[in-house]
Parts: structure tokens; sequence; C-alpha cells
């Protein structure tokens, strides 16, 4: 078993994007997927952590799907319903 780095988890989200802004935005979907964002917690996932357990990396696939099987460009809201929920929520209370 290989060791699963943040940065590339993030740019196979994300692969247009440079290293720093994938990571920047697969924190952001981590924070408005709530459900994600418990079970890391749960995992002992932290701030600043750059390799994930198997555990971790299975909790991203679980809950954002596969990137693998992603056909680029997503949007947020066909890859992640919720997202769009919250971002419609925090964009009302502008």
């Amino acid at each position: 078993m290989h060791t699963i780095y943040l940065t590339d988890l993030a740019l196979q989200y994300f692969p247009r994007s440079t290293a720093r802004s994938a990571v920047t935005q697969l924190r952001r979907w981590i924070v408005l997927n709530k459900d994600l964002q418990h079970r890391l917690s749960e995992l002992h996932f932290h701030k600043g952590q750059r390799a994930l357990t198997p555990l971790q990396h299975e909790a991203f696939i679980h809950f954002l799907g596969d990137p693998r099987e992603q056909i680029y460009p997503i949007t947020a809201t066909k890859q992640l319903p919720g997202i769009h929920k919250a971002l419609t929520r925090a964009v009302s209370k502008l």
C-alpha cells in the first residue's frame, strides 16, 4: 500500500489547478460537506495534515466520489449537491 498525499488527491479532483489552489479548493469542499467533515474528524484528520490514512482516503471517495471517474470540468452542483445548497444559503445571508 502506498501513501496517499492530500495534494495528489486534490490534483485528481482539480486537474487544471496548481497544487496549492487544488488543496485550497479541496479544503473548501471539506468545510462545505458537513458529513465528510464529521467523518474525517472521527478519523483524526487535522488541519495541516499532508498524508492521508487509507480510511481517510476512503472517506473522501465515499463523500466526493472517485476523482478518476469525473469528467472535467465538474461543477459543485453536479459533483456535490449539498455544496450547492450551502453556497445558496451563504449567498442569501449576504
